[in-house]
């Protein structure tokens, strides 16, 4: 038992190096190659790694994971095969033994015959488990490598148009799967969002690409999504002429007067979106995100304006009945959406899933309920200006 435990642990030992080796032959030319003296966690190596990573264009990059995932899967199997054939081999050792210590004891010793099948078993146990841990460390060593490709590069996937954040996406998956086949887990997360504590409340304009967007939500036109990816600075921008913007953003024919962050909640549904329509097994998981991010706005947008946040937060002298109108379109534009927004999430799930829809339903209410406090809000400051008025006309 203990030698074949034994050849197991020197077999993982050089399977283990082999495989670094192979990895690393994958990395980019400019890694350089005197940096292999160093363990892969030590600072030099991670420092090299980094600035050869960014320094691939995204094509090379995307090869890179391909073709790393792919000779990992390749060793995966080959350990695989091996504890196969390790197993076949112990299946017929325990037979020839079995029947040695059967003709050994003439017939007249079953206890004989006992101790073999025991000694065999632990043998078997030992050996399965030396694999077990093998197959273990080589999925550790597998996840850390390749989340690393992954990591060094986190701010530049993150500027990836919902194409190639698809293409990146997809090849990880193929890692992932491979990797719960050896029993071994790796998550994955997107993106969320708060109302910016710095939002003025003023009126924004609305950047064209802006208004295409919400018009093919509208009009269900899901696979005009794809290509039109906003960006921060389309946002900030002006842009290029006045024809380029509108002062309304329109929903169904209704205008809306927005402000900044409401214009970033526009971009951030569009995009979660576009990743239920193009990655299918994120589909459950956009849909909480989703309704997490209208409930966050609905809550931000309540501290900041009923809650008078933003004067700390934005520096405003007072909450205005502007800012408290600008607040109520902000809400209403939400509400006027939301309903083509589960329209869109509904083509993307299946008939069982449909139960999902009704977050959408609650946040819309939520966000109703809270505009009749606005309105209430209102209501009460004008009454107020008007006692005022009323007495200085006495």
């Amino acid at each position: 038992a203990g030698r074949g435990a034994d050849a197991i642990r020197l077999y993982r030992s050089r399977l283990q190096s082999e495989s670094e080796r192979l990895v690393e032959q994958l990395y980019p030319q400019e890694f350089p190659k005197s940096i292999t003296g160093f363990a892969f966690s030590d600072v030099p190596f991670q420092k090299a790694l980094h600035a050869s990573i960014r320094a691939l264009g995204f094509d090379a990059y995307k090869k890179l994971l391909v073709s790393q995932f792919h000779r990992v899967s390749l060793i995966l199997d080959h350990c695989a095969l091996v504890r196969k054939l390790a197993g076949q081999t112990m299946d017929d050792v325990e037979r020839a033994t079995k029947a040695a210590a059967d003709e050994g004891s003439g017939g007249r010793g079953e206890g004989a015959t006992a101790t073999v099948a025991r000694i065999l078993k632990e043998q078997r146990a030992s050996v399965q488990h030396e694999f077990g841990s093998t197959m273990e460390e080589l999925s550790d060593m597998f996840h850390a490598r390749c989340a690393k490709l992954l990591s060094h590069r986190a701010d530049q996937n993150a500027h990836l148009g919902m194409t190639g954040f698809a293409q990146i996406y997809s090849v990880s998956q193929m890692f992932t799967q491979r990797l719960r086949r050896s029993n071994t887990k790796m998550g994955y997360g997107l993106k969320s969002i708060i109302v910016s504590q710095n939002e003025q409340w003023v009126q924004a304009d609305v950047p064209v690409d802006f208004q295409a967007m919400v018009n093919n939500i509208v009009e269900g036109k899901q696979e005009q999504w794809e290509g039109r990816h906003l960006t921060t600075a389309s946002m900030s921008a002006t842009a290029a002429t006045k024809e380029q913007q509108d002062s309304l953003l329109y929903v169904g024919g209704t205008g809306y007067p927005v402000v900044g962050c409401s214009l970033m909640l526009i971009k951030i549904v569009i995009e979660y979106l576009e990743c239920a329509r193009t990655i299918e097994s994120l589909v459950v998981d956009v849909v909480q995100r989703l309704t997490d991010v209208l409930k966050v706005f609905n809550s931000r947008t309540c501290q900041v304006i009923l809650g008078a946040g933003a004067m700390q937060s934005a520096g405003l002298k007072n909450i205005s009945a502007k800012h408290i109108a600008l607040a109520s379109q902000a809400l209403g534009l939400v509400i006027r959406l939301i309903p083509y927004v589960q329209s869109a999430m509904q083509h993307t799930l299946s008939r069982s899933q449909f139960v999902l829809l009704e977050q959408f339903d609650k946040a819309e209410n939520d966000y109703r309920e809270h505009q009749v406090e606005l309105f209430q809000k209102l209501v009460t400051i004008m009454a107020e200006r008007a006692n005022v008025h009323c007495h200085s006309l006495e």
